[in-house]
């Protein structure tokens, strides 16, 4: 009897590990999604504001 409730527990254990684990992984993957996506913005404001630094110094 005391092995059945050992692996019960055991059971339980690994369950909420590896929900645990995918909750985990889930948020880490959004959050990097979530930078990547500001990264790529900033980079295209910093090719637009060259572009119009650069069109402005030709116009002179």
């Amino acid at each position: 009897m005391e092995l059945y409730e050992f692996a019960k527990q055991f059971d339980v254990i690994v369950i909420f590990a590896v929900l645990y684990g995918f909750g985990i992984g889930s948020l880490v993957y959004w959050v990097m999604e979530f930078l990547h996506w500001c990264f790529k913005k900033w980079k295209q404001h910093r090719e637009k504001k060259k572009a119009a630094v650069k069109a402005e110094q030709n116009n002179q």
